[in-house]
């Protein structure tokens, strides 16, 4: 478990950077076309608006995934304390224990910071950051052409 959480965090750290930066490019290239007099349905606002729905998905989908890897690993504890153990027999109960104290050690989440677990919060979080950075982006560019 430790191995494939070590593989794979790299992989979730880029794909995070990409949906994010695609998130905020699009956003800014649509809404900014917009503000410039282009129509709602020319190919290229389609061409945003589409990269811009690709890219939400995509961090929705693996904000998700990771949260739903983390739920199962959770529920698997869970699972395992809330069997009828204590009355089994000496044996069974001491392979339980140690099953338990092996799990509980080595929970591992994905992360990108120690503190910053990816699931749909960390989705909520980064829309409402990049919402953040368009309308700053966007409040400046319209203060340069008045």
């Amino acid at each position: 478990m430790r191995e494939l959480f070590d593989t794979i965090r790299p992989i979730i750290v880029c794909q995070l950077g990409t949906s994010t930066c695609i998130l905020i490019c699009f956003t800014y290239a649509y809404v900014a076309n917009y503000f410039n007099g282009m129509s709602i349905m020319s190919v290229l606002l389609m061409k945003h608006f589409f990269s811009l729905m690709f890219g939400v998905l995509r961090l929705f989908i693996l904000t998700k995934f990771c949260g739903l890897v983390d739920d199962q690993v959770n529920s698997m504890n869970f699972s395992l304390y809330s069997c009828n153990w204590l009355d089994q027999d000496l044996s069974f109960q001491k392979l339980l224990l140690l099953t338990m104290s092996v799990n509980s050690a080595n929970m591992k989440t994905f992360t990108i910071t120690p503190t910053k677990k990816v699931d749909l919060k960390m989705f909520a979080s980064t829309i409402q950051t990049s919402y953040t950075i368009i309308s700053v982006l966007l409040k400046k560019n319209l203060s340069k052409q008045n």
